[in-house]
């Protein structure tokens, strides 16, 4: 709430820590301009969330039947996560809608040869990178689809020059960030750099879901405790080349490695 009231000159502590690009909260902010409720905070969530239902039939219609693309279309509005996502004063329904239009675009452009989706691609890719970082896993989605199919290997060119031309939209708000590493490991809701960064990013990938021993009270996030002992899995998560380089965990492995 204090990220989405305050105004786009301020910078409270939420949006200082830079975790978040801002669309969602400038889209929500304008919202919140006509009435203060629990509806107009969650509008945007809920918006998005029948745009994803819409694009995902829309992506699936291109190479598939009706019914598959209505099937598609189903499994989605009923998606335990796309639900939650659709109720949460959160970018991340923003996000999903963002992509899935971003991959629709894509498939239209490199896969059926319509030219007149590179300029609204560059436009929705932007969005997606002003909305969360996250975006840029969908980017490399494109890119797998480039190097596999051969009829899409024709159109690298045109794809790599939207691409730098979605990146060069995102680029002012690396540079309201305190620099642009920093900038876009918090966009994507990553640590700030340090020493230890590359371990940092491992850990996240690879462990963040699950707590490393035992997890925080009050979480129903298992940890390590529930599938393993507990000395098997403090020795795992020491052991792990991610764990040691993080700065929590660099102390208690040198102890151990002392004793």
């Amino acid at each position: 709430m204090a990220a989405i009231a305050s105004p786009a000159g301020d910078d409270p502590p939420v949006r200082a820590e830079g975790r978040q690009s801002p669309l969602y909260y400038a889209l929500t902010s304008f919202v919140l301009g006509f009435g203060s409720s629990e509806a107009h905070l969650r509008f945007i969530s809920m918006l998005a969330s029948l745009g994803l239902v819409l694009f995902t039939y829309r992506l699936a219609r291109l190479v598939a039947l009706r019914r598959e693309a209505l099937l598609a279309a189903a499994l989605t509005a009923l998606s335990p996560f796309q639900l939650v996502y659709a109720q949460e004063a959160r970018p991340y329904a923003l996000t999903g809608l963002l992509m899935v239009a971003t991959l629709y675009l894509f498939a239209r452009a490199v896969l059926f040869g319509k030219t007149r989706s590179w300029g609204p691609f560059v436009v929705v890719s932007a969005l997606a990178l002003w909305c969360q970082g996250i975006a840029l896993l969908g980017i490399a989605v494109q890119g797998v689809v480039i190097g596999v199919y051969g009829k899409a290997r024709k159109q690298i060119v045109p794809w790599s020059i939207a691409v730098v031309g979605s990146f060069l939209l995102f680029v002012p708000w690396l540079i309201m960030r305190r620099g642009p590493l920093a900038a876009l490991g918090h966009a994507a809701g990553l640590p700030p750099p340090t020493e230890h960064f590359p371990g940092h990013v491992l850990r996240m990938l690879f462990m963040g879901p699950v707590s490393l021993i035992t997890v925080p009270e009050g979480t129903r996030v298992p940890g390590l405790d529930a599938f393993l002992p507990r000395g098997v899995a403090q020795c795992c998560s020491s052991q792990s080349p991610a764990c040691r380089s993080c700065s929590r965990c660099a102390p208690r492995s040198s102890a151990a490695r002392a004793a």
